[in-house]
């Protein structure tokens, strides 16, 4: 009996160290998630800022030729 008891302490031990792992993981996941997210947002800003696009409508803000500006 108290060598069930024994590999039962084991095995809950066993499942906690398994569902910490598993929160870990999932906290790195949501982490690399955010990164990538804000890592696109970043990029659409610079290219719309790069290429005078409007970034919600993806149409030029302005116009330049020659050096002038039309809207």
């Amino acid at each position: 009996m108290e060598e069930l008891n024994s590999l039962s302490l084991e095995r809950l031990q066993l499942v906690c160290d398994y569902t910490n792992l598993a929160a870990q993981l999932e906290s790195h996941l949501a982490s690399v998630r955010l990164g990538i997210s804000k890592a696109r947002t970043l990029r659409g800003v610079v290219l719309s800022n790069l290429f005078n696009i409007e970034a919600q409508t993806l149409t030029p803000s302005s116009w330049y030729v020659n050096g002038y500006s039309f809207c």
